[in-house]
């Protein structure tokens, strides 16, 4: 072939082939749909890792950059729990139990979501000596307290998210109890409720861990997603009956099948409660009741009588209740004041006829004094009374024996702490309970909250009168302490988990060289304990911090937080395999 033609024909093809890919030329036709088999899936190429696996290193929660020394902290957090053991403002002699010392029990745990994930929550005190305590967690669901009074107690959690949660606590004194609450896998309950004889009770309100149902016309009901746990309260009222009161238990992801859970409510009764002569102070008569029997809610007198203590009898009037089980009750009055005679009384309360308990009263030893301000009256002013320890005024003052607060959930009686409003003349009315204590603590406050006035009392079997008391400007913010933490000279970073009261505070990361800050204190003298897992740093260390000022303490450091980190740690060393021929 001619060399001419030979470079047109050559030409020609590459033409042809870029024309080609670039889309050109016929369409081929597209294959049929095959199915997905699995022996027929599709291959997917995978990234490949930039580096050695050993290189990968999961994300850690400090913001700091690793490269630097102040990223690389120690494995473990530094604890640090503040504890209040005066507050300002009332001098505590020696020879004084401080006010709350009886408040000794602690309680933590942590709250999870259906993702096993910290979820924030806010945990309630509805019934008991702590009630209407509230806790709230860290960002991480943690919670915790040490300065709440031994007793039985019933919890209600409420989830960011709407979750509820109700579960019986038992608080002892000077231990811990822990309460791991989560809402992944939950549980499922079907039950009944009917009366004595077996009949079905239709409309009737139950409620298992604070979810709520009612039941159809055969008495049936059902509850889902209801969180796993220990001493879950269960009730189911219905009007005409009175109400019942169980503990369950349920594991993750049960199911409680028909036939396994029966409310059975008796028919109610009623008690009507009269107090016909107005003695002491116009606040009401507060009674507390009891089963006679001695059972009670955890041994079981089945009636929540919690949701009504204590009753607020007007003095010289009368309180109706209803739907009342037809069993023995006793009734503990107390009144500012006053003293009831008899101290104690017990009434069967009988199906079908009318039940009245009358509380008579007579003048008692009594704490008196007058509020000024200014040398003028002070009217509507708040006037509390407390004991330092309420748990063991309260079971003095009942005659018990002090376990008693694990056997019932009741809350604090009147001798441990009552409460006043001062009339126009700027007078209160107390009263004294020698039987429950002779050292007690006053505060008063004008209904503002700007003026306080605080004493230390001593009565005696006759009383005492306190005269006047003048009312100063209360500090702006009682909380508004700050407690700055100084940490030893360091080599490294330390994440610190500080709890005050006992309520955790979230975790942070401090640098080498500087010192953390804790803020929102309530003025007074604080105890300070630090621990490195299971070495303790620092035990009973005290700290003042007066209203809006600042405070310091210096604490140790753990040994290794004096440890330069490696090349390694600081990410300096060799990442890749070692050379084959030794050369670097």
């Amino acid at each position: 072939m001619p060399r001419p033609v030979l470079v047109l024909v050559l030409l020609g093809a590459l033409l042809a082939g870029v024309w080609v890919a670039a889309g050109g030329g016929p369409e081929e036709p597209e294959p049929a749909p095959t199915a997905l088999t699995p022996d027929r899936l599709p291959a997917v190429a995978l990234p490949q890792p930039v580096g050695p696996a050993a290189d990968l290193e999961a994300p850690r929660a400090a913001t700091v950059g690793e490269s630097e020394p102040e990223g690389i902290a120690l494995p473990h957090p530094l604890e640090v729990e503040l504890t209040l053991l005066a507050p300002a403002g009332i001098e505590v002699p020696a020879d004084w139990p401080a006010p709350g010392s009886g408040a000794n029990a602690r309680f933590s745990g942590v709250i999870t979501g259906p993702d096993a994930q910290g979820l924030q929550a806010r945990l309630e005190f509805e019934h008991g000596t702590n009630a209407p305590r509230v806790i709230e967690t860290d960002s991480s669901g943690r919670f915790g307290a040490n300065d709440l009074w031994p007793g039985v107690a019933v919890v209600r959690v409420t989830t960011s998210t709407g979750l509820v949660a109700r579960r019986e606590v038992l608080l002892r004194s000077l231990a811990e109890a822990r309460l791991g609450l989560s809402f992944a896998a939950p549980a499922v309950v079907l039950g009944r409720v009917e009366d004595l004889f077996g009949e079905p009770i239709s409309s009737a309100e139950v409620e298992i861990d604070g979810n709520r149902a009612f039941t159809d016309v055969d008495g049936n009901f059902s509850i889902r997603k209801v969180a796993s746990g220990l001493r879950i309260v269960g009730t189911a009222r219905a009007s005409g009956y009175a109400a019942q009161r169980e503990l369950l238990s349920l594991e993750r992801g049960s199911v409680v099948e028909e036939g396994r859970l029966t409310f059975r409510l008796p028919k109610g009764t009623s008690l009507d409660v009269v107090v016909p002569q107005a003695i002491g102070a116009r606040e009401p008569v507060q009674v507390l009741v009891f089963a006679a029997s001695g059972a009670t809610a955890r041994g079981q007198s089945r009636f929540p009588w919690e949701w009504l203590m204590p009753l607020e009898v007007p003095a010289g009037g009368r309180l109706h209740l209803e739907d009342l089980p037809p069993e023995t009750v006793t009734l503990v009055p107390f009144h500012s004041g006053a003293v009831a005679v008899p101290s104690q009384q017990n009434c069967k309360l009988d199906a079908g006829r009318e039940n009245v308990a009358t509380i008579r009263l007579e003048p008692g030893a009594s704490i008196r004094g007058r509020l000024v301000r200014e040398g003028a009256p002070v009217s509507g002013a708040v006037v509390r009374l407390e004991a330092p320890d309420r748990s063991n005024a309260t079971t003095r003052a009942l005659g018990r024996r002090p376990m008693f607060h694990q056997e019932a959930i009741f809350p604090h009686v009147h001798a441990a702490r009552q409460e006043v409003r001062t009339p126009s003349s700027g007078k209160f009315v107390l009263s004294a309970y020698p039987v429950a204590g002779t050292r007690l603590y006053l505060e008063a406050a004008t209904p503002d909250g700007r003026f306080v006035a605080r004493a230390r009392v001593e009565a005696g079997p006759a009383g005492v009168d306190l005269g006047d008391l003048e009312l100063l400007p209360r500090a702006e913010d009682d909380a508004s302490g700050v407690l700055t933490l100084e940490l030893a000279p360091r080599l490294r970073g330390v994440d610190l988990d500080v709890r005050v009261q006992g309520a955790p505070r979230d975790r942070v990361r401090i640098r080498p060289g500087e010192d953390h800050a804790v803020e929102g204190l309530a003025p007074g003298l604080w105890r300070v304990d630090a621990r490195y897992r299971d070495q303790r740093l620092a035990s009973g260390k005290q700290a003042r911090i007066g209203e809006g000022a600042e405070g310091s303490l210096r604490l140790p450091v753990p040994a290794a937080a004096t440890v330069a980190p490696t090349r390694e740690e600081l990410g300096l060393g060799r990442t890749g395999p070692p050379p084959l021929d030794g050369s670097r």
